[in-house]
C-alpha cells in the first residue's frame, strides 16, 4: 500500500511541475468525463487543470474508478485549486479514510464537492462537516444519497447544539427514517444559524414531522425546508398549518412528492396560510390534491400575490418571451418546406434528429440550408447516422451558426469523433459539445486537447460513458497548461 501511494503522489508532483512552466490558454468552463476508466490515476491527472485554468467551473469524475488512495493523494492538494467551483466525484468508492483526508484539508477547501453515493460512514461524514464548519469561506454542505441512519443523527444533532457556521445542509436520501429526524429536530430548532434543511427522501412520516415543526417553532432563522419525497399524509397537515399561521421567517415550504396529502390535507394548509404573509414558495407537485383542494389554494394566492403555490392542475404560467421554433425531423420533407420557404425569424431552438433517414444529397442540402440561422441546438442524440452523413456535418460545421452540437450515443468511434474535432478548430459559435456513450478511447481525448489549444469558443466537453483512461485525462489536463 505504501509503494501506491508514493507512485500516485510521483505522479501528482511530475505533472504539477510541467504545468508549473506553461502558460494557459482555454476558456472551457466545463469538463464532463464521468462513467470512464479513469481511476486514481485519472483524479492525480487532472488536478493541474484544476489549478491552474483561469476559466474552468466544473469538473464531473463521477463512476470513474476512484478510490481512498486518490482521494487521500489530492486532498491536501485541493486548497490550491482557486477557481474551480464544483468537483464531481459521486458514485465513486470514497470510504471513511477517503472523508476524513477531505475532512481534514475541508476548512481550507473552496471547490464544491459533489460525493453522493461515496460508500462514507459517519466517521468520514462527520469529519467534513466539522470541517466546513471551520472554513470561513464555506457555509453549505451535503451529503446526499448515503445511506447513514440513526446513528449519524445522534452525531450530528451534538454537532448542531454547539451552533456550527452551516446555512445549509442537503440530507435528502441518508435513511435518517423517524427516529433520526425526532433525534435532531430540537437540535435544529435551537440552532441559530441554519437557513436551508433538505430532508426530502428519508422515509419520514407525519410522526417525526410533528415533532420537527413542532421544535422549529420559535425558530427565527430557517428560510427554506425541503421534506418531498417522504411518506408524509393528511394527518400532519393541520401541525404544519398552525406552524405557518404563527411563522414569519419560512420562505419556501416543499412537500412535493407526498402522496398522502390530498384535499383534506391541502385545505388545512389554506387555511393557515391565511394568516401567513412571508411564504412565498409551497410546492406540492406529485401530491393527490383533487379541484376542491386546488381551488381552495388558489384562493390564498388571489388573496396573497407574493406567494407561488405549485400543484399539478396548475396552468403553467406563460413564458416572458415566445419561445424559439424548434423541429424534430422525423418527417424532413415537411420541415424542408418550411426552411426553405423562409422562417419568420433568423433563430431556431432546436433540430433534432430522432432516427436519420435522409439521403446523403437531402442532409447535404439541409447543412447547406441551415447557414442562414442561429441554432441553439443541432441534436443527432440516439440516431445512428452513418460515417458519410458524419463527415458531411463535419464538412460544413465550421459555416453553421449553431451553440450546442448533441452526438450522444450514436456509436462513435475515434477517426469521426477526430474529424468533428477538427471542424470544431473553425467553427466560432459553438460553445457546447456532446459525445457521451459513444466509443471513445484516448485518441479522442488526445483530438480535444488539441482542439483546446486552438479554439477559445468551446465552454463545454461532455464526453462521459465512453473508454477513455488517465492517459485521456493528462492529455486533456496537459491542454489547459499548453504555452503552444
Amino acid at each position: 500500500m505504501g509503494m501506491k501511494i508514493s507512485l500516485l503522489t510521483i505522479l501528482f508532483v511530475a505533472i504539477e511541475s510541467y504545468a508549473a512552466a506553461s502558460g494557459i490558454n482555454t476558456n472551457l468552463k466545463v469538463l464532463s468525463l464521468s462513467k470512464n476508466r479513469m481511476g486514481d490515476p485519472g483524479l492525480v491527472a487532472l488536478m493541474p487543470a484544476m489549478m491552474q485554468a483561469p476559466n474552468l467551473e466544473t469538473i464531473n469524475l463521477g463512476e470513474t474508478g476512484i478510490t481512498p488512495l486518490g482521494v487521500q493523494t489530492v486532498a491536501p492538494q485541493l486548497p490550491n485549486v482557486m477557481g474551480l467551483k464544483t468537483l464531481d466525484l459521486s458514485s465513486n468508492y470514497i470510504g471513511d479514510s477517503g472523508g476524513i483526508a477531505l475532512g481534514q484539508n475541508m476548512p481550507n477547501i473552496n471547490v464544491n464537492l459533489n460525493i453522493e453515493g461515496g460508500n462514507i460512514g459517519t466517521p468520514g461524514v462527520m469529519s467534513m462537516f466539522e470541517g466546513v464548519a471551520m472554513n470561513p469561506r464555506k457555509s453549505d454542505f451535503g451529503i446526499p444519497n448515503i445511506p447513514l441512519g440513526y446513528g449519524f443523527s445522534q452525531q450530528f444533532s451534538e454537532f448542531l447544539k454547539l451552533d456550527p457556521d452551516l446555512k445549509s445542509v442537503d440530507l435528502s436520501g441518508v435513511e435518517i427514517k423517524d427516529a433520526g429526524l425526532s433525534m435532531l429536530a430540537p437540535s435544529i430548532g435551537f440552532n441559530t444559524v441554519l437557513e436551508y434543511i433538505n430532508l426530502s427522501a428519508n422515509l419520514l412520516t407525519d410522526r417525526s414531522v410533528l415533532v420537527f415543526f413542532s421544535a422549529i417553532r420559535s425558530n427565527v432563522h430557517l428560510a427554506v425546508i425541503n421534506l418531498s419525497m417522504n411518506n408524509i399524509t393528511n394527518r400532519s397537515m393541520a401541525g404544519i398549518a398552525s406552524f405557518l399561521s404563527a411563522n414569519s421567517s419560512l420562505k419556501e415550504l416543499n412537500l412535493s412528492g407526498n402522496t398522502g396529502i390530498t384535499d383534506p390535507g391541502a385545505l388545512a394548509l389554506a387555511g393557515g396560510l391565511k394568516y401567513n404573509l412571508t411564504l412565498s414558495k409551497l410546492d406540492l407537485t406529485g401530491c393527490e390534491i383533487g379541484p376542491m383542494g386546488v381551488n381552495a389554494l388558489h384562493q390564498i394566492m388571489a388573496m396573497n400575490p407574493n406567494i407561488e403555490i405549485l400543484m399539478d392542475g396548475m396552468p403553467a404560467a406563460m413564458p416572458e418571451t415566445p419561445p424559439l421554433p424548434n423541429f424534430s425531423m422525423t418527417n424532413p420533407y415537411s420541415d424542408f418546406s418550411q426552411l426553405s420557404q423562409g422562417m419568420p425569424s433568423r433563430k431556431i431552438g432546436t433540430i433534432d434528429f430522432p432516427s436519420f433517414n435522409m439521403p446523403p444529397q437531402d442532409f447535404r442540402m439541409l447543412l447547406g440550408m441551415l447557414q442562414r440561422y442561429e441554432i441553439g441546438a443541432l441534436d443527432f442524440s440516439g440516431s445512428q447516422v452513418p460515417e458519410s452523413a458524419l463527415s458531411e456535418l463535419a464538412f460544413q460545421l465550421p459555416n453553421l451558426n449553431v451553440e450546442t452540437l448533441k452526438l450522444d450515443n450514436m456509436k462513435i468511434t475515434d477517426p469521426a469523433a477526430a474529424s468533428i474535432a477538427r471542424a470544431l478548430a473553425a467553427n466560432t459559435t459553438v460553445k457546447r459539445i456532446f459525445l457521451r456513450q459513444n466509443f471513445l478511447t484516448d485518441l479522442s481525448a488526445k483530438a480535444f486537447a488539441e482542439l483546446l489549444n486552438i479554439n477559445n469558443q468551446l465552454e463545454e466537453i461532455h464526453m462521459d460513458g465512453n473508454r477513455i483512461t488517465a492517459m485521456g485525462a493528462k492529455l486533456l489536463s496537459d491542454a489547459f497548461a499548453s504555452g503552444n
